[in-house]
């Protein structure tokens, strides 16, 4: 639990959620009425963060390995399993960002159906 809690303490994944609240300004400005698109834009932008984090986990679990590897390396086998092992302590920030990017759509989408 605490590890979790620490992943969502970092720099990145305020770094991510702030960039998507700016593109959802962006497009709340640019398009009327305002809280209705500003809430889309945090729910598109929370999507485009639990894409890029599903992309991103199937790299660390080696999925994406056979673009990389050579028969000189040994099997194919061994070589997925220690790409595995060597990414195994990398940290997801994006899957962290698109919780809370989704959370805070989902709430601004129940108030604006109650307004």
């Amino acid at each position: 639990m605490k590890k979790i809690l620490n992943n969502f303490r970092s720099r990145t994944v305020w770094i991510l959620v702030a960039i998507g609240f700016v593109i959802s300004l962006i497009y709340g400005f640019v398009k009327e009425p305002f809280f209705l698109h500003f809430t889309d834009g945090i729910g598109v932008s929370g999507m485009f963060c639990l894409l890029f984090a599903v992309l991103r986990s199937g790299w660390k679990n080696g999925d994406f390995a056979m673009f990389n590897y050579k028969a000189v390396e040994g099997s194919f086998r061994d070589y997925r399993t220690r790409l595995i092992e060597e990414r195994r302590d990398t940290p997801n920030p994006a899957l962290y960002a698109a919780i809370i990017l989704l959370a805070i759509g989902i709430a601004l989408a129940l108030i604006y159906q109650m307004v």
